[in-house]
């Protein structure tokens, strides 16, 4: 049988380490809750990024589209020119007295 002394050491040590479980539970919980707010950061900082560089995307495909239209538009216009210029040589050659 234990003493009063032992027996209240022995109380004394299960509070200290039921303490000591409770503390680190307690860390290990806010390390938890640290981790997914970080986390959470991250993925809204990431969806930030997400929604500049598809506005970007968009906005450089915006520009190639025109860049495009304006290519192909220079191209019926030279092509327009060149098969008047051509009609207008087949017509010297074809009457040559006419010019």
């Amino acid at each position: 049988m234990l003493g009063p002394v032992e027996g209240q050491e022995l109380r004394d040590t299960v509070d200290a380490l039921r303490a000591e479980l409770e503390r680190a539970q307690a860390e290990r919980a806010e390390a938890m809750q640290s981790a997914v707010r970080d986390g959470n950061d991250q993925i809204v900082q990431l969806q930030v990024t997400v929604v500049a560089l598809r506005a970007e995307l968009e906005e450089q495909a915006a520009k190639h589209a025109d860049v495009l239209a304006d290519a192909h538009s220079a191209f019926r216009d030279e092509r327009e020119q060149l098969t008047q210029m051509i009609t207008a040589l087949r017509a010297q050659l074809e009457h040559p007295d006419a010019g």
